[in-house]
């Protein structure tokens, strides 16, 4: 009995991790195929459905909520299709297609009150927040807002801007076929142009990016001086992620998403448990997984599966461990593997496991891995298309743990 009860938990155990390793489609009780926008705080996701075409009149005109991850769905007091969802403290903002209004909620979508909006009932066409400013963009341009959307004032921005992202001072719009850029909040912009329809944006640490109708990804490194297209092209970019050196990017026709974690050097399509490839209309991290907005319904994966490391083991490791990497030498690219254990005595209290490469003189260059992780055997790809020949050492931490192994770079 007892052989059987542990054989039962293995199994239960790897069923469970083993669905973090491929999208996993969320819409159980979802009565809305068409899931146009998500957002999500640490408390709760929200979904807000789309009529896609007008042959699609069973789709239910609401705002679903989930408070487990995406288990379980119910309907908010929302009646009416969202173009753009967003939430900052426990409000949630919605702008309604088809012109019919910009709205608030400060009780999880129970009941609804008139956005204080200037130019409504024009749709919004997005919502960003850096902490200090809210910040809306439509057709009359970008408003921003210092008491959490209850007065507006526009952001000396006044032309049509259909995309929108926000973090830190720096604000990133799209306006048809250029960009404006702003380092300062939306006291002044700069203009650049890309030659392509610009539907989606996103900011990180090292870059900004622009999602395209039909070019795919650009890049700039220099504050949008210059725009790079990167290797994903001829695509439409409704959705873009980035964190560090990664971009996360979700193709509006069909193929579904694509992961960069070289700013967008070279690219994977990892559409893994889709089965036929899905249209992304958008993405949101929550609790370290990563939820996508598509025309069949939400899905969710592993954030770090995803982006970092593909986890390629079937069995549960009893301890941490460092694999020499392979090929080596190698030109440029080359795999490292690595094991987590479950509750490993080596795990630090916040469960973080860092995976990091140095060169000959002991300055990080790279990040791979940096997040609480699952126990398994894991695989990280590591590009060295940017770095010279040479000797460089890559690390493992993870509480009292601690690995380093070298590899030699050779072109």
């Amino acid at each position: 009995m007892m052989k059987k009860h542990i054989l039962l938990l293995v199994i239960f155990y790897l069923s469970f991790h083993n669905s973090y390793s491929q999208w996993v489609n969320v819409t159980n009780n979802i009565s809305s195929s068409n899931i146009k926008t998500i957002t999500s705080d640490n408390l709760s996701i929200y979904a807000g459905s789309f009529l896609l075409t007008s042959d699609n009149n069973d789709e239910s005109p609401t705002i679903f909520r989930s408070t487990n991850g995406g288990l379980n769905w119910f309907q908010t007091g929302f009646t009416k299709y969202s173009l753009s969802l967003f939430i900052r403290n426990g409000r949630l903002f919605v702008s309604a297609t088809e012109f019919n209004g910009n709205f608030i909620s400060d009780n999880s979508g129970l009941d609804w009150s008139v956005l204080n909006y200037p130019y409504s009932p024009y749709e919004i066409s997005a919502f960003s927040s850096n902490g200090i400013y809210i910040f809306a963009c439509g057709a009359s341009g970008i408003e921003r807002s210092s008491d959490n959307g209850n007065t507006w004032t526009n952001a000396n921005m006044t032309s049509s801007i259909s995309s929108l992202f926000v973090k830190g001072n720096m604000v990133l719009a799209g306006s048809g076929t250029t960009l404006r850029l702003s380092t300062n909040n939306g006291d002044n912009w700069n203009t650049g142009t890309v030659g392509s329809q610009v539907v989606s944006v996103t900011i990180s640490d090292n870059f900004i990016a622009a999602g395209t109708s039909n070019s795919g990804v650009l890049r700039s490194t220099n504050n949008g001086i210059n725009w790079i297209q990167t290797s994903l092209n001829s695509h439409y970019i409704c959705a873009l992620y980035s964190a560090g050196d990664t971009i996360i990017a979700g193709d509006n026709m069909g193929t579904g998403v694509y992961v960069s974690v070289n700013r967008g050097e070279t690219w994977l399509q990892r559409n893994e448990g889709f089965g036929v490839s899905k249209s992304i209309q958008a993405f949101t991290l929550s609790n370290n997984i990563l939820f996508a907005a598509t025309t069949a319904g939400v899905w969710k994966r592993d954030f770090h599966q995803l982006v970092y490391a593909e986890n390629i083991g079937t069995s549960v490791p009893i301890e941490f461990a460092l694999q020499q990497n392979y090929p080596n030498p190698f030109n440029p690219v080359t795999k490292i593997m690595f094991s987590v254990p479950e509750n490993g005595k080596s795990k630090s209290e916040n469960g973080l496991v860092a995976l990091r490469v140095y060169d000959i003189t002991g300055r990080e260059i790279e990040t791979l891995v940096n997040e609480s992780m699952h126990a398994g055997t894991y695989e990280v790809t590591f590009d060295g298309s940017r770095y010279p020949s040479g000797v460089y050492f890559y690390s493992l931490t993870a509480g009292n743990f601690s690995e380093t192994r070298k590899m030699i770079l050779v072109k």
